[in-house]
């Protein structure tokens, strides 16, 4: 009997919404990991042990098998890219682009305050236009 070695450590905390983003990827790509969890109520994150593998102070940081990756969008793509099964994102690249134009449009319309519902409504709306059969006249 082999006992298969878990290559994935993460960085993380509970209540952060970009280890939460990791943590349902590596759930749907079903791949084990070591749970590491970083207290950032109390600066764990802050520290010089921690420093040393994210120089901003900030989770998620998933090392695999000794190489340090950062950012949580960073992750997810090394992750998708890295475990293809099941594929996350389309491997079409015209398909790719309208998830990614969607995704940074929504979080644009987000960050400058607008709302939410706002930046969904409205990327919904250009992924409609962007679908649209251009006329040949």
């Amino acid at each position: 009997m082999t006992v298969e070695k878990i290559m994935l450590e993460l960085y993380h905390d509970n209540l952060s919404v970009c280890a939460q983003k990791v943590r349902i990827v590596l759930a749907e790509k079903n791949q084990p990991w070591t749970n590491h969890h970083v207290n950032l109520a109390s600066g764990e994150h802050l520290t010089p042990e921690f420093k040393a593998m994210n120089p901003r102070g900030v989770v998620p940081v998933l090392i695999h098998d000794g190489n340090t990756i950062v950012e949580s969008s960073v992750i997810c793509s090394y992750l998708d890219e890295t475990f293809p099964n099941p594929a996350l994102m389309p491997k079409n690249q015209c398909n790719w682009n309208r998830v990614f134009f969607n995704t940074s449009l929504a979080l644009f319309v987000r960050n400058c305050h607008h709302g939410a519902h706002y930046a969904v409504g409205l990327s919904r709306s250009i992924l409609f236009y962007v679908q649209k059969p251009r006329s040949s006249g």
